[in-house]
């Protein structure tokens, strides 16, 4: 009945690692479909459920331990022998990889595969998703799994001295997890073979967990080094353009009636000569948001996006052009009809009819798109005379006859 008992915790353990390991996977597969807030709470509720679990399994792999292996510190000597383990795993990685390639065709394994491609994937996407799939990969997947292949397995079936029997099945087991080609099974055999004999070397589940968190290590390291690269660089538009774009973009560059549109169009064509954001910052004296909003709008509208004029406008409006028209003729027609209507009553009765106050200048800018002018009495009559007839008239002399 224990065995039952052990058996069904067992496979209760592996269907769980199965499920958190490839939740993250599922969230990628499902990003373009979900809302920020559904990002945040699954990845955030995600992280927090994951480690609950290690902890809560840690706990309980505690409780089975022995009080003698309780005791044992991971020094900085078991560390080297982990590292000595861990060159181990590499060189059968790459005995089976190059097998894989012989039998199979492929350049690596399956999962491998899926997994460098999900890494650069998710380079590219939700931040938190980011940390969700390296924290599966990278903590919990080997922590999870020594605890239950190595750790929970050994103490849930085996007695002490039949330690081959640990190996051989725990190690097929692994393996059999972890292919998806019938030829993958040789390496995960191995690897989990590699993972048992450095718990067995001591008892201490620390040794097995630190050479696969390494071995899983150089994953995670490759995807964050490539990470950093993109941020480094700020390569956030990836741009790739045909021999046609090209041309067409140096064609433009040559035109001087497009020389109002250069910078955007340099701006593309040195990205897509692969020269950085920082390179293209310096080279056209621009900050990096210029850069990856003209980006940004040639990946997404094209070219003719580029050459439209974005700069003036209205933007913070009242009224539509044609309300405003309305608004006027209602007071041209009032004055018309006998009236007296002063700018002071137009300016009141429009901050009236918008609902809100508003500046002068705003106003008279109103007036005047709409053809309006300031008129002014003429500081002279049109028909006066000229300066040297009114100053002769200053100095005539008039007789008057005395009669």
């Amino acid at each position: 009945m224990q065995k039952l008992k052990n058996s069904l915790k067992f496979v209760g353990m592996i269907l769980l690692i199965i499920n958190v390991n490839t939740f993250p996977m599922r969230m990628l597969a499902l990003e373009d479909s979900s809302s920020l807030s559904l990002k945040w709470t699954t990845s955030i509720g995600y992280l927090v459920l994951a480690t609950f679990l290690l902890v809560a399994v840690w706990r309980q792999y505690k409780k089975k331990v022995p009080d003698q292996q309780k005791t044992l510190k991971f020094t900085w000597k078991d560390f080297g022998i982990a590292l000595l383990f861990y060159v181990v795993t590499r060189l059968v990685a790459i005995v089976g990889t190059l097998l894989i390639q012989v039998v199979t065709g492929n350049p690596t394994s399956a999962n491998d595969a899926a997994l460098l491609a999900t890494s650069e994937q998710v380079t590219r996407v939700f931040p938190l998703f980011f940390i969700a799939f390296h924290f599966a990969i990278g903590i919990f997947a080997p922590i999870m799994e020594e605890l239950v292949f190595r750790g929970f397995f050994s103490h849930y079936f085996f007695k002490e001295d039949q330690k081959w029997l640990k190996l051989l099945i725990s190690s097929a087991i692994f393996g059999y997890l972890h292919m998806f080609y019938p030829i993958e099974f040789l390496t995960y055999f191995l690897l989990g073979v590699i993972f048992y004999l450095a718990y067995a070397r001591r008892g201490n589940i620390l040794d097995s967990i630190a050479v696969h968190l390494l071995n899983n290590g150089v994953l995670v390291l490759v995807s964050i080094l490539y990470w950093t690269k993109i941020k480094k660089h700020l390569i956030i538009v990836v741009m790739k353009l045909t021999n046609e774009e090209t041309q067409k973009i140096e064609q433009l560059l040559r035109d001087s009636s497009y020389a109002k549109y250069h910078k955007r169009l340099q701006i593309i064509y040195f990205r897509s000569k692969g020269k950085s954001y920082k390179e293209i910052m310096d080279l056209l004296d621009c900050n990096k948001t210029t850069v990856w909003r003209n980006l940004k709008k040639y990946k997404e509208f094209g070219l003719e996006a580029l050459l439209q004029e974005t700069r003036g406008g209205r933007h913070r409006e009242y009224m539509t052009y044609e309300e405003e028209q309305a608004f006027l003729k209602r007071h041209i027609e009032a004055a018309q009809a006998g009236e007296f209507v002063t700018v002071n009553q137009l300016f009141e009765a429009y901050q009236k009819e918008i609902g809100r106050t508003s500046t002068r200048d705003g106003f008279y800018y109103l007036l005047k798109r709409h053809g309006w002018r300031t008129v002014t009495p003429r500081p002279e009559h049109p028909k006066k005379a000229d300066a040297q007839t009114i100053e002769t008239s200053k100095n005539k002399i008039y007789i008057r006859d005395l009669k």
